[in-house]
């Protein structure tokens, strides 16, 4: 019974899964989650982990806990459909091999979010309500109205509490990575902004606007950049501490 009841619970997540890819949600505001210890180094020993013979149900392990390699597979079926999409033959060798990388990078941003809920759980972040419901009308208006995002809920076979519950907990993972970052490392000279826009000068980039044009992106995309390296540094300090196995 406790087996049956695994599976169902399984196959709900993935369903959530394929749910949350169609309504394009970008998990911790967008923020890349892979650390800066790449995909190989910790299957072949970071992280106080490693890799080892695959059980056909499950492809890591985070601190015990299990990530199932149906989920894995739906994510990237996810990715296949996209390029499809574009017009991309999958059975080309180029894409096989692009495939195989697409996979580790999906199961790598697996583990990040892992280690990310586990420390936020441990350290009882609690995310404003707000905040939750920032990202549950954000959703809303991905689908148009409420009514059209009830009826794709419906045909996923998920509930409104269900998806407020997942919700609730992506928010609470923004929320912690929200807390980790120092805000007084963010800011952004006027030396670096001319500095990145001459780069983009020398480099040819097309239809460059006036730099006091293009200010306000430039200081949003170098404050974007600087954020992303705390996370990672966040994310490789956790995978330190963390017992990940990988079954490749």
């Amino acid at each position: 019974m406790a087996q049956v009841e695994k599976k169902k619970k399984l196959k709900r997540g993935v369903r959530r899964k394929y749910f949350y890819a169609a309504v394009a949600i970008i998990l911790a505001g967008g923020m890349v989650l892979s650390a800066t210890m790449g995909f190989a180094d910790f299957i072949t020993g970071g992280g106080r982990g490693g890799a080892m013979s695959m059980p056909n149900d499950v492809v890591a392990t985070v601190n015990g806990e299990e990530i199932a390699a149906e989920e894995l597979e739906a994510q990237l079926e996810n990715l296949k459909a996209s390029y499809r999409a574009q017009g991309m033959d999958l059975d080309s060798p180029e894409m096989e091999g692009m495939l195989q990388q697409a996979r580790m990078q999906i199961l790598d941003e697996m583990i990040s979010m892992k280690l990310l809920e586990q420390r936020a759980e441990e350290e009882g972040i609690e995310v404003p309500e707000e905040k939750v419901d920032e990202q549950y009308q954000e959703i809303v208006e991905q689908f148009g109205d409420e009514e059209a995002l009830l009826a794709q809920l419906e045909e996923f076979d998920l509930t409104l509490d269900e998806l407020m519950d997942d919700i609730r907990q992506n928010a609470t993972i923004r929320h912690y990575i929200e807390l980790q970052v120092d805000q007084d490392e963010l800011e952004v000279s006027e030396e670096e902004m001319r500095a990145h826009y001459e780069e983009q000068q020398e480099a040819g980039a097309e239809e460059l606007e006036e730099y006091e044009e293009m200010r306000p992106q430039l200081e949003q995309m170098l404050q974007d950049e600087k954020e992303q390296q705390q996370v990672q540094q966040l994310l490789e300090e956790l995978r330190q501490e963390s017992e990940i196995e990988v079954f490749m």
